[in-house]
């Protein structure tokens, strides 16, 4: 044995007799903490989009702002994504204490915006402040009513659609993007572009699968079980002029979920709410697609760009890849057409073997005892396109989706780039 550094050690290396590997450097461990906890993961979220607004609306204006308190703020967030907290597999107290903690957060947050007379909550009088300088398409819920924002002003008036009325329960909806035809067990039968190619099929199937391991792994061959799917026990349809609401209503065991799908005709993606009672231990729940379109990678969403990872398994490095992981969206597409789905928090999925597998919930019981056995929501969208990948068109659609906006009277001060990847 010879003691020496760790630069002495690296310069005696010969590069010609060591393995080169080229790719993502992927954990094999610990995917299921993309998905456990799901209301910390939704309110770290939150959090997130909502300090980006306030910031923003600040810096447009030349504004620090209460700068202490919202440094204050920042760091009791970041203590909140420190593991294990934010991974999902703290026990149960650390969740019982930071939703505490995040409601207090929002209710500060909700002071900050006051104090620039802005407001986080829509309304008919008030207009969305275009604090990114972009196009905007994005369809708000204020309570049982809806507003739809379109344009590039600073501040946009709102198109408001209330007091909708009963229709039959359809079996397809048409919009100037795409139509989808519904299944009988509440899925879609088809998702199909305007030119009429079909660009998934078996869309949306909520499938459960048991998962008796902990918050931070499941195991690799879940997928060789007996399929299982939620009930759908009832469809309520509600029109509101070009907006499309359909309530379906699903049981599982002692489970209960409520699926808003919201199809606006001008809007070029599907949203879909989920609420969700479960009450049953070691189960994971996935959103499963069969998309017509396919290629060898799947472009991932990081923090300051995107990542290829394969759909293949052509060695044990993407064999391993079965879960994988997201910011706001993922993207697969060839030179013609793409599915993309963008997500509010559901950051694992699967793309392999010509399927398409969004994980939205897990019921693990170590070490939080009954985790997820909650009241929770969320939501994702399906983002059928015409055209190859495009990575500022779909970061664009997400951001906006994702996006906890500002409303208030007076028009922001847009920022403008001469390149359209320059995003805020």
């Amino acid at each position: 044995m010879k003691f020496g550094t760790a630069q002495g050690y690296y310069d005696n290396l010969n590069p010609a007799e060591l393995p080169l590997y080229s790719g993502e450097m992927y954990l094999e461990k610990h995917r299921g903490t993309y998905t456990s906890q799901s209301n910390n993961k939704n309110f770290n979220r939150e959090f997130e989009e909502k300090m980006l607004s306030l910031e923003m609306l600040l810096a447009s204006r030349g504004l620090q702002g209460d700068k202490e308190e919202m440094d204050k703020l920042w760091k009791e967030a970041l203590l909140y994504q420190f593991h294990d907290i934010l991974p999902g597999s703290s026990i149960a107290r650390v969740y019982e204490e930071t939703d505490i903690a995040y409601a207090k957060m929002f209710a500060k947050l909700n002071q900050l915006a006051q104090a620039q007379g802005v407001s986080f909550v829509p309304g008919k009088e008030s207009k969305l402040l275009n604090l990114r300088g972009e196009t905007v398409n994005k369809l708000v819920k204020d309570g049982d009513r809806y507003f739809l924002y379109q344009g590039s002003d600073a501040a946009i008036a709102p198109i408001c659609y209330e007091n909708g009325t009963v229709a039959e329960v359809c079996e397809t909806v048409t919009t100037d993007y795409y139509t989808v035809t519904l299944a009988e067990d509440g899925s879609f039968q088809s998702i199909c572009l305007k030119n009429g190619q079909v660009i998934a099929e078996n869309a949306n199937r909520l499938q459960v699968f048991m998962d008796v391991m902990d918050a931070w792994d499941f195991e690799d061959d879940y997928r060789d079980q007996p399929e299982v799917f939620m009930q759908l026990d009832s469809t309520k349809v509600r029109q509101f002029g070009d907006l499309t609401q359909i309530v379906q209503r699903y049981s599982f065991q002692n489970s209960r979920l409520v699926q808003t799908i919201l199809l606006h005709k001008e809007l070029p993606y599907i949203q879909i709410d989920h609420d969700v009672q479960w009450q049953d231990t070691g189960y994971m729940l996935r959103a499963e697609f069969t998309p017509k379109v396919w290629d060898s990678v799947v472009h991932s969403d990081i923090q300051f760009g995107y990542l290829d990872r394969p759909t293949t398994d052509n060695d044990a490095h993407e064999k391993a890849q079965f879960e994988i992981c997201c910011q706001k969206w993922f993207d697969l597409s060839d030179e013609k057409q793409g599915f993309a789905i963008l997500n509010n928090a559901k950051h694992g999925f699967m793309c392999k073997n010509g399927i398409i597998s969004l994980n939205l919930l897990r019921s693990t019981n170590y070490p939080c005892v009954d985790g997820d056995q909650r009241p929770s929501h969320y939501s994702y969208a399906l983002y059928p396109h015409n055209g190859g990948f495009d990575p500022v068109k779909v970061d664009s659609l997400a951001n906006q989706y994702c996006e906890r906006s500002l409303y208030g009277t007076e028009p922001a001060e847009m920022p403008a780039f001469d390149n359209a990847q320059v995003q805020i």
